[in-house]
């Protein structure tokens, strides 16, 4: 790995204005999907998280009230919410992959011109491994999970209490 630098490998100095403007193009583009798409992906998991809280204040809120019919369809609809958010994961997952598979084409394509190995951050970031799962695994079971319990919660309480919805 060549870490030492010249001006000529920083600047692309040997690179024709042409070139130059469409590699920047290229990583711009390609930055600015992931981007996009890494940020939408934060912005569904927020709203999970803030959207399970207040489903389940609600299904508590009703039952505390013996609204039971009520709790079931808040439980029905919070099951609804987690697939569905589910769904948008999976979805922003394989869109923030298109953006890092064209990020590390881009990255080996720099390194290439410049002699700078430096350049490979997306490439050179290590896989997760079993202790620490990827970010869509973890989320995809935390969505899971969640639409699990917002379905089972009826029939748990059912069966606790005497009370049919």
């Amino acid at each position: 790995m060549n870490r030492s630098l010249t001006p000529e490998m920083v600047t692309f100095a040997h690179m024709t204005a042409p070139e130059r403007d469409d590699l920047k193009l290229a990583s711009d583009y390609a930055w600015n999907w992931f981007s996009l798409h890494a940020g939408q992906r934060m912005q569904v998991v927020n709203f999970f998280i803030l959207a399970s809280s207040f489903i389940t204040t609600a299904y508590v809120a009703a039952i505390q009230k013996c609204l039971f019919l009520v709790a079931g369809f808040i439980a029905v609809g919070g099951a609804v919410i987690a697939l569905s958010v589910f769904a948008l994961e999976r979805r922003t997952h394989d869109l923030v992959d298109v953006g890092r598979t064209a990020l590390k084409e881009l990255e080996e394509s720099i390194a290439g011109r410049s002699q700078v190995e430096l350049a490979k951050l997306v490439s050179e970031t290590p896989d997760a491994k079993l202790i620490a799962p990827k970010y869509g695994v973890t989320i995809g079971f935390l969505t899971l999970v969640a639409a699990g319990l917002f379905m089972l919660a009826p029939y748990i309480l059912s069966c606790i209490t005497d009370i049919r919805l």
